[in-house]
């Protein structure tokens, strides 16, 4: 059965970090169990619970690699964001900028508790 790790590094391949290659061994926790979540979530609920559940994940889960269930998952978690976008007047926004507003809603959640998306290196940076 193929793990969270096998879909996203090539196992015929040298890992490209130390971080990586430790998960591949089971020496740390692979995101799986959040990879399901987040895949389950996105067939019920919308952007806003998904920004909620996102940030509840990085938070209280300690995902070893959140960037990678961004990248898995920012389709769905900023799915309403055109449309808001388009209330505040910014119409036909690309989706860079979709994605990217997405970042800045989630750090402004993680700011009410005393956190910021920067927290998470591997998380990319809000534009």
């Amino acid at each position: 059965m193929k793990t969270y790790v096998d879909t996203v590094y090539n196992l015929d391949e040298p890992y490209p970090t130390f971080h990586a290659a430790c998960i591949a061994q089971g020496l740390l926790e692979d995101d799986s169990e959040w990879s399901q979540c987040l895949k389950e979530a996105s067939l019920m609920l919308t952007g806003t619970r998904l920004h909620h559940l996102f940030m509840t994940i990085l938070l209280f889960c300690a995902p070893s690699q959140p960037d990678q269930l961004w990248e898995r998952f920012h389709t769905h978690i900023c799915d309403d964001l055109p449309y808001r976008l388009h209330t505040l007047g910014v119409n036909n926004a690309l989706e860079n900028k979709v994605y990217d507003y997405g970042l800045y809603i989630i750090d402004n959640i993680l700011h009410e508790s005393g956190h910021s998306l920067s927290d998470w290196h591997s998380m990319p940076p809000l534009q």
